[in-house]
């Protein structure tokens, strides 16, 4: 895949098109030239399951307005399944991708699987994305799912000590330091991640997307190079355009 100029972003965790993310997201979707390619790194709802031809309704306005852009969406650990539901609309992909934009190569990946040593979440994950648990949502219905999917995302965010900056952890860190490392070796420049709610830029080549839920930031890049940006009050500002570390609150 390829594009002129595209952004990333990631870790909306929208449960409602009211809900302030979504509402800076259509903002935002105002602003950006509908020829730019848009990448979401999954998470871009707290909690979606997929089930076919279905949209929550709370979720309907934000997917509407998705469409028709030049899109790609990856999948995150709160939003899967999805193409079962609007893979006719949007193009919903799952697993990381490598994108070459403005002569710059992207690894760019939601970033829940960094960790290789968290065998228990790789468990839960299959599970999650198994035959038997779309059974079981099928027979539960999408609006009971919901509210289940929900309840359990409240309780690990309480568990993780909320979402944002009090749940970042620094063995995550360390594992995507090392992730883009190993990428840089195989001919990436960058190797852009969600999931872990750090924002900043890395020697290493790795740009953390930070969450679109607290910061509204997001990286741009085009044929003049990388930018990590934010969007606050209906325009953007550059955060970094070269490896800063990570990005203080």
């Amino acid at each position: 895949m390829s594009a002129e100029r595209a952004v990333f972003l990631s870790d909306l965790h929208i449960r409602e098109a009211g809900d302030p993310s979504a509402r800076a997201l259509l903002s935002f979707l105002d602003t950006v030239p509908a020829d730019v390619l848009v990448v979401l790194l999954g998470d871009v709802f707290d909690w979606w399951y997929g089930m076919p031809g279905h949209v929550p309704a709370a979720l309907a306005p934000v997917v509407e307005r998705l469409e028709g852009r030049e899109l790609i969406w990856v999948e995150g650990n709160h939003d899967m399944r999805i193409a079962r539901a609007v893979g006719d609309r949007l193009d919903v992909r799952i697993g990381p991708q490598t994108i070459r934009v403005g002569g710059l190569s992207i690894d760019a990946r939601h970033g829940d699987l960094v960790e290789q040593d968290r065998v228990g979440y790789r468990l839960l994950r299959g599970f999650l994305r198994s035959p038997l648990m779309g059974a079981a949502c099928s027979v539960l219905g999408p609006r009971l799912s919901q509210r289940i999917g929900y309840a359990a995302t409240s309780a690990k965010h309480g568990v993780d000590g909320g979402l944002g900056f009090d749940g970042r952890k620094q063995s995550w860190l360390d594992a995507a330091l090392s992730h883009a490392q190993a990428r840089r070796a195989e001919g990436q420049d960058l190797a852009v991640l969600g999931h872990g709610h750090w924002l900043g830029w890395w020697d290493e080549g790795l740009v953390c997307l930070g969450d679109w839920l607290h910061w509204c930031s997001y990286l741009e890049v085009d044929a003049s190079g990388a930018r990590l940006m934010r969007f606050d009050g209906g325009a953007s500002a550059v955060l970094a355009e070269q490896p800063v570390g990570a990005v203080p609150r």
